[in-house]
């Protein structure tokens, strides 16, 4: 058939449909392969970490626990107009009167892990007698949120900000901003995990500075949603303020590890870290070399359900202060209380005093935090959520003369 002007028509038409068929399948081939590669990459993850041996190590409380009368300040208040809720909370003094709390906030109708938020602070000029309206810190960058807000001192003036942002079951990203200024300006974010693409977990309030490295605790699972119960741990740490950063050894078991935070308790490196998970006792690991490796897991004899814990040390030693949620393991979300405060003085071994901070029923008390201040006294944060799913951010000033005895 002569090629007229018609024929080249539909010539030119059919071979075009064949082209884009011939692309849809290379293209569907390319992504299959990959998808089949990316499962196989996924299962290898977990089937290279070895598992992280468990000692039975009779970490236990001691004496009879009692309620601690408090007078506690509402720091965020959901409206339920503008905001549905406030969570994950982190403080830091700026200079001698001024202090600022950072919280993760979520608009109107709205809480929970895939729900849209951004992070919201207020700062007080006189040492938290008032305080200033909130304001936004940190937009939200991702897909899903932005969240958990990490308040970290580096030097006098320079402060960081270290945040997670969530994209999607499979994606948060750990992110990081520094102020040259006690937070009156901050910089651009940058990435911190570059060495791992993923599900990462860090927790509000859980970075620390020592010894000139900042170490960054975090879950991580492939995808939170099929690999839950495979969650492993590591941190991230930096030797130059965050420019640059490796990564530590893995910790894994046969169960979820969660949620870590980690304290110095000496001034040679040696941290401890604490771990949420659903086998109904706290777990612990140490590391002798500022983070970079973790040895074993040391399940304690400390009752807690499925939820964080923080443990903070006085002055990198072996005095330790641990808030968590004290109530046998039951499966669920409504079942967080009372809020127990106990010490060591033998870097976790036994925990003494220990004092319900909170003891409502009726309430769930979520992610506390603890910062040291001045003159004996530490600042408590913690959600507090009711039947209306719809946390405010909580802060107590507490004496430790009263609390250590």
């Amino acid at each position: 058939m002569p090629l007229t002007a018609t024929t080249s028509k539909h010539y030119c038409s059919y071979n075009a449909k064949q082209l884009l068929n011939a692309v849809l399948i290379y293209s569907l081939t390319a992504l299959l392969f990959i998808s089949g590669c990316k499962k196989a990459d996924n299962q290898q993850f977990y089937e290279v970490i070895e598992n992280t041996p468990i000692t039975d190590a009779d970490i236990h409380l001691i004496g009879d626990v009692h309620n601690l009368p408090l007078t506690s300040q509402k720091i965020f208040v959901p409206d339920n107009v503008k905001t549905g809720g406030y969570a994950y909370a982190s403080v830091l003094r700026l200079n001698d009167s001024s202090l600022m709390v950072a919280c993760t906030r979520y608009p109107a109708n709205s809480f929970g892990d895939f729900n849209h938020s951004d992070i919201a602070a207020r700062i007080s000029h006189d040492n938290g007698a008032t305080w200033e309206p909130e304001f936004v810190l940190q937009e939200n960058i991702g897909l899903i949120n932005t969240c958990n807000p990490n308040l970290v001192r580096i030097t006098n003036k320079k402060i960081v900000l270290i945040f997670c942002v969530k994209d999607s079951d499979s994606k948060i990203d750990i992110l990081i901003k520094e102020s040259e200024d006690n937070g009156v300006t901050w910089g651009s974010p940058r990435l911190i995990n570059k060495l791992t693409w993923g599900y990462h977990i860090v927790n509000n309030d859980r970075a620390i500075y020592n010894n000139g490295r900042l170490i960054v605790p975090a879950a991580y699972a492939v995808s939170i949603t099929k690999d839950y119960d495979k969650q492993v741990i590591f941190c991230y740490y930096s030797d130059d303020q965050g420019k640059t950063w490796r990564k530590s050894s893995y910790l894994k078991a046969d169960f979820a590890l969660m949620e870590p935070g980690v304290t110095a308790i000496n001034k040679n490196g040696k941290l401890k870290m604490n771990i949420r998970t659903k086998q109904g006792f706290i777990y612990f690991s140490t590391s002798d070399d500022n983070g970079m490796t973790w040895k074993g897991l040391f399940k304690s004899n400390i009752n807690t359900p499925e939820a964080p814990q923080v443990v903070t040390s006085l002055n990198k030693s072996d005095s330790l202060m641990m808030i968590w949620i004290n109530t046998p393991y039951t499966p669920g979300m409504n079942n967080r209380n009372p809020l127990t405060f106990a010490y060591s003085t033998n870097a976790g071994q036994q925990w003494q005093n220990p004092v319900n901070l909170r003891n409502n029923k009726d309430l769930n008390f979520l992610y506390p935090t603890i910062y040291k201040d001045r003159n004996d006294t530490i600042m408590v944060t913690y959600g507090v959520r009711d039947i209306t799913f719809r946390p405010s951010i909580y802060l107590d000033r507490l004496s430790l003369k009263t609390l250590i005895k």
